[in-house]
């Protein structure tokens, strides 16, 4: 299975070797790990994180896989609203199919650069759960040690209204006010623009606003750009200067003067 080459470059602006020597000194607290940004290198763009969602197939509606990243809102300073942008999107009306494109799209957008992203997708965990099983039980065969596609679902998917809650939370995001531009751009996901713009307003199901929905609700309630991580690696030379003081309190007696006593 051939990999989609990466356009996600991580940008990392603390050394966590350097700021986990540097507080280590005060024996304070573990140090902390500043969340990763990351650049976009065909267009500069710069993303505070990236997700992707799955909208299982329906009825006559293929499946709909799109890839979302969140940036902040330009204007002023200490305005910390989020940007949702949509980046890529693929239909298939088969199961085997959606998967296989969650693994182009997520290798294209930081998966192999990145712990962070796409370790999960958003989508319904319990529909189709038997063909996403065997798919990466055949992966795992394949391709050893590679991370299979494992849906989660959206936060409040479990409300028998999630669907009108996901439809009300992107539209508002794509309402303009004179204070508030568009907090969602669609960017060149064509598809995802028609689903929108010819949903009935009595639409009770759809993939395209599932995936899209459940990435950009989760997202807003879960902010995952603002977490901090402990640092716990300790470098080379921290481990040799540790290991050189316990030997040195252990293997006093060896002093001939203390061998006297």
């Amino acid at each position: 299975m051939g990999k989609e080459q990466s356009i996600i470059q991580v940008i990392q602006t603390l050394d966590p070797i350097l700021n986990a020597h540097l507080d280590s000194l005060d024996m304070g607290d573990s140090p902390w790990k500043e969340p990763a940004t990351f650049r976009n290198i065909e267009t500069g763009e710069t993303y505070l994180h990236l997700a992707g969602g799955i909208g299982w197939p329906c009825k006559d509606v293929p499946g709909f896989i799109i890839v979302v990243a969140v940036t902040k809102m330009p204007g002023e300073e200490g305005n910390d609203a989020p940007l949702f942008i949509c980046l890529d999107e693929l239909e298939s009306d088969r199961i085997e199919g959606l998967l296989e494109g969650c693994l182009r799209l997520r290798d294209r957008y930081g998966f192999r650069q990145s712990d962070t992203l796409f370790r999960t997708w958003y989508a319904d965990p319990d529909r189709f759960a038997t063909p996403v099983n065997q798919f990466n039980l055949k992966l795992l065969k394949e391709v050893k040690k590679i991370h299979g596609i494992y849906p989660t679902a959206p936060h409040d998917f479990q409300q028998p209204n999630y669907f009108e809650l996901y439809k009300r939370r992107i539209q508002s995001l794509l309402t303009q006010t004179e204070s508030v531009g568009k907090s969602l751009i669609l960017g060149k996901c064509s598809g995802l623009r028609n689903y929108l713009q010819s949903l009935p307003p009595d639409a009770e199901d759809c993939p395209a606003i599932i995936a899209l929905g459940g990435i950009v609700y989760s997202l807003m309630v879960q902010t995952p750009w603002t977490i901090r991580t402990q640092v716990t690696q300790m470098s080379i030379s921290d481990i040799d200067a540790f290991e050189k003081d316990i030997r040195m309190e252990t293997e006093w007696w060896r002093d001939p003067y203390f061998s006297r006593l």
